[in-house]
């Protein structure tokens, strides 16, 4: 875990692609990586409610146990006790990696683009580009060539 903190400090893209090479064995880290970038995965679990809610006994045995149980967080009280009482295990450097692993707030000064350029035998899907624009034939009709389709919502 302590390597998502020395990428953090890795500087320029070269170097940060060479670090990932290097480190893309470790399964746990290239884990944490998947998940801090998947916008598919959505843990409900702000940091406020974090700091609000007291843990309970620990459920958990690795982090793989964790992300895999925050994949299909809720962000219920008992979802935030359960990661809280794995985080209290850990001291420092790593207790503010897995807090941020929990709220999915650990900047790591790179995107899915990135990643994916990197790891290219198994990327991370892309979510779909969902900006608003105000109504114009010519964007519409721009967007329509770029994306395939497009759905509009009335506000």
């Amino acid at each position: 875990m302590l390597k998502l903190k020395q990428l953090k400090e890795v500087q320029g893209n070269i170097a940060k692609k060479e670090f990932l090479l290097a480190n893309k064995e470790d399964k746990e880290f290239i884990e944490c990586l998947r998940f801090l970038l998947d916008d598919f995965i959505v843990t409900n679990i702000s940091r406020k409610k974090y700091d609000k809610i007291q843990p309970s006994i620990n459920p958990f045995n690795s982090i793989f146990e964790m992300l895999d149980y925050l994949k299909h967080s809720t962000g219920s009280d008992e979802n935030v006790r359960a990661v809280k009482s794995f985080a209290q295990l850990f001291t420092g450097d790593e207790k503010d990696i897995v807090e941020g692993l929990i709220n999915k707030d650990y900047a790591l000064n790179f995107g899915v683009k990135f990643f994916n350029e990197v790891m290219k035998d198994n990327p991370i899907i892309e979510s779909p580009y969902m900006g608003a624009v105000v109504f114009d034939k010519k964007k519409v009709v721009k967007l329509l060539e770029q994306e395939g389709r497009i759905i509009s919502q009335i506000k």
